[in-house]
């Protein structure tokens, strides 16, 4: 059975690094991140930094279909100055911290590769394909690749 690698849309930055351990790869966050908007999301699903954030949304159908490797924590979120000078009236919403530690094989989500993508099986797959996923790169891996 196929994987998908998934690279989604990058909207912002790492407002605020503290609490980063660069000495793995990818880096380990040992407190909640601060992701930083300089555009507005067109996505439920982004990232900075091996980092992924995800709307309630999102997140509710992850944990109603059951879909396991993942787990979420209340997310920290701010916005550029920039972003309500280009983009007036901009609501970014509510964000979730979407953590990745599941094991390829067990899991339906996994980091891979030495930059640790952001991995899932077939059945997670198709619950994102439901949601936006504006700007992501999917590739297709497949089965014995």
């Amino acid at each position: 059975m196929p994987y998908y690698q998934l690279e989604p849309s990058v909207p912002g930055d790492l407002a605020n690094e503290t609490g980063v351990d660069y000495t793995v790869v990818p880096p380990r966050f040992t407190e909640t991140p601060i992701y930083e908007f300089v555009m507005p999301p067109e996505a439920d699903l982004v990232t900075a930094l091996a980092t992924y954030f995800v709307t309630p949304a999102l997140a509710d159908a992850i944990i109603a279909a059951q879909i396991t490797g993942v787990s979420f924590a209340d997310a920290r979120v701010t916005v550029d100055d920039q972003v309500h000078v280009v983009y007036p009236g901009t609501d970014i919403g509510t964000w979730l911290w979407m953590k990745v530690d599941g094991i390829e094989g067990v899991h339906d989500a996994w980091r891979a590769g030495r930059l640790g993508y952001l991995t899932v099986n077939e059945r997670f797959m198709d619950l994102l394909r439901r949601f936006r996923l504006h700007d992501a790169e999917i590739t297709e891996v497949p089965d014995g690749a």
